[in-house]
């Protein structure tokens, strides 16, 4: 609890009304004596309390004086009464009024020295109570010399909205404004002055420029209205300009040549050796098999009218021989190597079920190469706008490996290596993001041939004459595999199977589980997924393969397969690798050899599925097939478990429940007796 403050006249009116009379003390004899203040003794040898206070050390001999006193009058009384003689009791009576009044003046003088001791304590808190409020006083100066210090440093640091604003030099301020705002004779003295005047100036200008802003924006808009008024009127004339061409078709017929084939011959001249072969073969195609392929010649003809091609290579060359290790010398080395031929060859393949896929091949002259860039498939049916999917249309990995071997992640020329080594420059694989994909397919219908890293047999005619009907047909087969994978996607993403051939055939058409979750592309998250094959985990690092997930659910069983796609799918079947799950423990106990018969029912007698239904289905059919493997695993568990009949179970004809040492169960369906059997 904190001590109650009394005031000064308070604390004096207590101390005079507590204050004990003034105190004589004898120097001579053994007592102390109490006197009124009143009393007028005239004796030179007292001493008065005030006198005492000034020595304190007065209370000690006194003390010392009279316990002296006492001590040797005990003394005396204990000899006198060891004695015991007649005259004892006399002497004792004679010595007792003295040991009494030194007693007496000991414990006056004990009363004096704690009426001593109060006083110093009321004194000390008195001065104690003046240090505090000195010291709170000096607290609150300091803390409004750290308020004030904090007020004169943002003053300091204080920024005005002027600063940001770049204003001209005195000299061409006065030079270019009128006197009427510069007043040289006040600026020139007062730097204030001259801040204002120029901030006015400032001010007047922009206010000019945003006037000549506001007159710009107004005929720009105007000039917009024109330029919409004509692409309408553009518009309207293609119309008419088809009515024109259709009117001309009988004499273009009639001469064997259209308006199309006019200009592209007219562009081919400037084209390069590799795509000028290119682009008489494709045309030769076209006109032989009808318009299953279109060919365009696309990039800035007058760019390719002024190409050289040679001063690109002397550039290099020299570039090679000087070795130079400067950063911008670095840079245009590496985009004279990457700089393509002005101009490129469009190609447009359409396949019988109306999806059509389309690329441009690119020549580099400096690395000898050809690569495909923007692959794009067109399919005949709305594709939802789902990134994942959408992944799937326009990934530059659909050509890949469209012939065995050929990634096109590697530059088929080896002299490619050499350059860029020479150069200082990294290898290829971290250009082709920039080149595109030099396919080897891409070379030989370009008419390029180069020596391969591995000994082979060579060939015996131009690769390019026969090889692009093989391309054409393998392009067309990829785009229709790819057009039917995108229509079972889209049907999974929508957490159902498309009906296929082959429902009724190679298992029932009618399933007991359901999908409750199907992920593809980059939302599968391949850290999450546990007790992944060997295989599955090296071939999940190849980023041409698409990843797939799929969660079944049958009677509080959850079964999680993941499903890898080739880019040569379905000529390479998917690989799936399954893991169960269930809240109740018991019933996957030891559930791991029921796993790998259903994962070897999946990946290895896929040949099964080709027997009814086409290739292109085959992920549809593979995932209803785990479907059916899954719930005949279910339901033989729950009838091995069980201690008595299970009733609930749909009613399926099984031939054999098991076979052999890991008790296989009966996955497979025979369609005519309609029953499963292992």
């Amino acid at each position: 609890m904190k001590r109650r403050k009394t005031t000064k006249s308070q604390q004096a009116s207590k101390e005079a009304s507590s204050a004990p009379p003034p105190v004589k003390i004898k120097k001579s004899s053994n007592e102390i004596v109490k006197t009124d203040s009143s009393t007028k003794d005239g004796d030179d040898e007292e001493m008065t309390l005030i006198e005492l206070i000034k020595d304190p050390s007065v209370f000690i001999d006194k003390f010392n004086h009279h316990y002296e006193g006492i001590k040797k009058s005990m003394l005396a009384i204990k000899e006198i009464k060891l004695n015991s003689s007649e005259e004892c009791v006399k002497k004792i009576a004679q010595i007792k009024p003295e040991t009494l009044m030194s007693m007496i003046s000991l414990r006056e003088v004990n009363r004096v020295s704690q009426m001593l001791c109060k006083d110093a304590k009321d004194a000390t808190q008195e001065a104690k109570q003046k240090c505090e409020q000195v010291q709170l006083q000096l607290q609150n100066l300091l803390y409004e010399i750290v308020h004030l210090k904090e007020d004169i440093s943002k003053c300091g640091q204080f920024k005005s909205c002027d600063e940001d604003i770049q204003l001209l030099d005195a000299e061409e301020f006065y030079r270019i404004a009128p006197e009427s705002i510069s007043l040289p004779e006040r600026t020139n003295q007062d730097p204030h002055q001259l801040r204002l005047a120029q901030l006015h100036w400032e001010l007047q200008e922009r206010e000019k420029l945003a006037e000549k802003c506001k007159l710009a924006k107004e005929e720009n808009d105007k000039l917009i209205k024109r330029l919409d008024e004509k692409r309408k009127q553009i518009k309207n004339l293609n119309p008419l300009l088809d009515s024109i061409l259709t009117a001309t078709r009988p004499l273009q017929d009639y001469l064997s040549l259209s308006i199309s084939q006019v200009d592209s011959f007219s562009s081919a001249r400037y084209l390069p050796k590799p795509l000028y072969y290119l682009f008489v073969q494709a045309n030769a195609y076209q006109e032989a098999h009808g318009s299953d392929i279109g060919v365009t010649i696309t990039g800035d003809l007058h760019k390719a009218r002024q190409f050289d091609q040679s001063s690109l290579e002397n550039i290099i060359r020299k570039a090679s021989e000087s070795k130079s290790e400067k950063k911008e010398t670095d840079l245009e080395l590496r985009n004279t190597l990457l700089t393509p031929h002005p101009l490129s060859i469009s190609l447009r393949l359409k396949e019988s079920g109306g999806n059509s896929m389309a690329f441009s091949i690119y020549y580099y002259p400096v690395l000898n190469i050809c690569a495909t860039k923007g692959i794009k498939i067109e399919v005949s049916f709305k594709v939802p706008d789902s990134s994942s999917l959408r992944q799937i249309v326009e990934d530059s990995n659909i050509l890949s490996c469209l012939f065995p071997g050929d990634s096109g992640k590697d530059t088929p020329n080896a002299t490619n290596h050499q350059q860029l080594k020479s150069l200082g420059l990294p290898p290829f694989s971290q250009f082709t993001k920039e080149i595109g994909s030099p396919y080897l397919w891409v070379q030989s219908i370009a008419g390029l041939q180069f020596f391969p890293l591995e000994k082979e047999e060579l060939p015996t005619k131009p690769a390019g004459a026969d090889l692009l009907p093989n391309v054409v047909s393998a392009i067309s087969a990829r785009t229709k595999s790819k057009a039917c994978l995108l229509k079972q996607l889209i049907s999974l993403e929508n957490l159902q199977m498309l009906p296929t051939s082959a429902d009724g055939k190679l298992f029932p058409a009618k399933t007991y589980s359901q999908i409750k979750e199907f992920k593809v592309g980059a939302d599968v998250k391949i850290e999450s997924i546990k007790n992944l094959s060997a295989a599955m985990n090296r071939k999940l690092h190849n980023k041409n393969n698409t990843v797939l997930f799929i969660k079944f659910s049958y009677r509080r069983v959850k079964l999680h397969a993941v499903v890898l796609l080739e880019p040569n799918y379905p000529i390479y079947p998917p690989l799936t690798n399954i893991t169960m799950s269930s809240d109740q423990k018991n019933f996957i106990a030891n559930i791991s050899a029921d796993v790998k018969c259903i994962e070897t029912e999946i990946n290895v007698f896929y040949d099964e599925l080709s027997k009814y239904d086409s290739t292109d289905f085959m992920l549809t059919n593979i995932l209803k097939r785990l479907q059916v493997c899954f719930e005949i695993c279910i339901e033989s568990r729950l009838k091995e478990l069980s201690d008595k009949p299970v009733t609930d179970l749909p009613n399926r004809m099984i031939l054999q429940s098991c076979r052999g040492r890991d008790r296989v169960k009966p996955f497979k369906y025979l369609e005519n007796p309609g029953c499963f059997t292992t």
